[in-house]
């Protein structure tokens, strides 16, 4: 597993560390750092409690999804994320202010809440679902939190989830891009267009459910929420 880890190519300001550095550097930005570090703290037996406690605190003050979410574990329980889980106060939720600049830079970061993997706007992300310029002139609060929430209430007929069975067995599922009398393409929720044949198609149909997974908001906490609903609804 480690050395997996440590195969992966950096992403952001990566840096390396030893295992005497590694609760000093717990707020490193990059993927792969953060997973060695991790690594680290957890084979290393001469950390005491306290010193995972700081890497877990550092971890956290960082900034950084994946590093807070890795280093959670080394805090108390009750100085870790009050996450909503499944049964969410919806009208609690409604109630609270959110910091939409807060919000922005969470839509926009692919890790915390991956939005902007399947979502443009102001020109980043990705264009498998529907762009999010505008949606606060189009959508109540309500509403917005309802696609949040449960995306496959309501789903626009252009981004409902196609899936094609090709004859060779390969099953593609994606939001459909063309269909014409020779082919079909789906875009994938990686982003990536498939190009079918007609001719070889076992078959084909439409998902009653949308692309967008429910529970996406379960590991979030209701203030990261709340700052979501804010950036969305200043999008006019």
């Amino acid at each position: 597993m480690y050395q997996w880890i440590a195969s992966l190519e950096p992403t952001g300001s990566d840096s390396e560390a030893s295992d005497s550095e590694a609760s000093e550097n717990a707020e490193t930005v990059g993927t792969s750092a953060a997973l060695e570090q991790f690594v680290d703290l957890i084979f290393d037996d001469k950390m005491t409690q306290l010193q995972l406690q700081a890497a877990g605190e550092k971890a956290q003050a960082s900034g950084t999804p994946l590093a807070a979410a890795l280093f959670e574990r080394f805090l108390p329980t009750e100085n870790r994320r009050k996450r909503l889980g499944n049964n969410v106060d919806r009208t609690a939720l409604l109630m609270m202010a959110g910091d939409a600049k807060r919000g922005r830079e969470r839509f926009l970061d692919g890790q915390s809440m991956q939005c902007s993997l399947c979502h443009r706007v102001q020109g980043s992300g990705r264009s498998v679902g529907p762009d999010m310029d505008g949606i606060g002139k189009q959508r109540s609060r309500q509403e917005l939190l309802d696609s949040i929430l449960d995306p496959s209430k309501v789903i626009d007929p252009k981004y409902r989830n196609h899936q094609v069975l090709s004859t060779a067995g390969q099953l593609v599922s994606g939001l459909l891009v063309r269909d014409t009398e020779t082919e079909m393409v789906i875009r994938s929720a990686d982003g990536r267009n498939h190009r079918v044949n007609k001719n070889e198609i076992e078959s084909r149909r439409v998902q009653a459910e949308s692309l967008m997974p429910t529970g996406l908001a379960a590991d979030l906490t209701a203030q990261e929420v709340a700052d979501l609903l804010a950036f969305l609804e200043s999008l006019k």
